[in-house]
């Protein structure tokens, strides 16, 4: 998909789909997951500061595939693609979890981001008193990975 987000293969039903397979998960009333995890291929951080340096790098990465400069439009896709699932998310009632040092790590070998997530929801934090996200370093950027182009993360919760 992000290969061909910006030559108009569908963006408005790509990102409809990829919002709609959280949709299923969450508004599955008693059903809906407490924790939801893993590779959401959105960059993402508390820090806004950092988003916005995040997504500096997708402008640059997009400028390249695309051959040209970004307009306005093309930003405003790329912004919407990242945000979009983790303002959902939020707004469902899910907090987001950052990665502890969040301002030096990285899950993506491409573009030294962070694009593995932890979602837990707000009513489910409230059992516990600790709770923390950790990226387990597998790459070294640089080098060629040996299993995965992604740090793996571990979240702990304790009551």
């Amino acid at each position: 998909v992000d290969q061909h987000m910006l030559k108009g293969y569908h963006f408005e039903k790509k990102l409809k789909h990829k919002i709609g397979l959280l949709k299923q998960m969450v508004e599955d009333g008693e059903n809906r997951p407490d924790i939801i995890m893993g590779d959401f291929n959105c960059v993402y951080a508390s820090d806004p500061t950092r988003v916005e340096s995040f997504l500096e790098g997708q402008y640059k990465y997009f400028a390249t595939v695309k051959k040209g400069k970004l307009t306005k439009g093309d930003k405003d896709k790329i912004r919407r693609w990242n945000l979009e699932p983790i303002n959902f998310l939020i707004k469902k009632g899910y907090q987001f979890m950052p990665v502890e040092d969040e301002a030096s790590k990285a899950t993506s070998l491409l573009g030294n981001t962070i694009i593995d997530h932890v979602f837990v929801r707000k009513s489910v934090l409230k059992r516990y008193k600790n709770v923390s996200v950790k990226v387990i370093p597998h790459f070294t950027p640089g080098q060629t990975p040996v299993f995965s182009d992604h740090n793996p993360i571990l979240l702990t919760l304790s009551p």
